[in-house]
């Protein structure tokens, strides 16, 4: 898994995504600039025009995993 080196400011349009295997349980990747580990996420606004999509495609750009989405909650920054 490789986190994006150019790190953008954030517009509050973001997705993070927790990938679950059967088998081998949560997925967590290293932070390719050594600051630890991390799940999967990115930028909506960026490349995408959902949050669905954005999750779609931050997986597959992070990982090369391509899998279906079985549960999708939206929280805004700031909202509990």
């Amino acid at each position: 898994m490789n986190a994006a080196p150019n790190k953008k400011r954030c517009d509050g349009h973001s997705v993070a995504v927790i990938i679950v295997d059967p088998r081998l349980g949560i997925l967590i990747g290293n932070i390719s600039d050594g600051r630890g580990a991390s799940g999967v996420g990115g930028h909506v606004k960026d490349d995408f025009k959902s949050y669905v999509e954005a999750a779609h495609g931050e997986v597959r750009e992070e990982t090369g995993l391509d899998g279906h989405i079985t549960d999708a909650t939206v929280r805004r920054r700031g909202v509990a």
